[in-house]
Formats: C-alpha cells, structure tokens, sequence
C-alpha cells in the first residue's frame, strides 16, 4: 500500500458468473439472486456469445 492509512478489497475465489440485469442503486451488494457460475470447461466462443451482447 503506498500510504497510510489505506484501504483495499482482498478478492479471493474469484469466479465468472452469468451476467445478470440489475438496476443500479447505492448499495452494492443488496441482490436477492444466487449467481449461477460459469464453468471453468467452457470455450472461448462460448463465454464470447455469452458477453457480446452486453456490449452491443
């Protein structure tokens, strides 16, 4: 950390889940959903038609 007092997120078990719509608001983690993980196995074509259309 270059000063202190400083902060950071320790993000540990990190995995790629689905994209799921969300309306914005303040509190980031207030969502009554259960993330559905996507697979390690998957292809790349795959996870690409998963994600493009989210930046169409």
């Amino acid at each position: 950390m270059p000063e202190k007092p400083s902060y950071a997120w320790i993000l540990d078990d990190m995995r790629v889940i689905y994209p799921v719509p969300v309306k914005g608001k303040l509190h980031l983690f207030d969502l009554d959903i259960a993330p559905t993980v996507i697979p390690e196995s998957i292809s790349d074509e795959e996870l690409c038609a998963i994600f493009d259309p989210l930046y169409a």
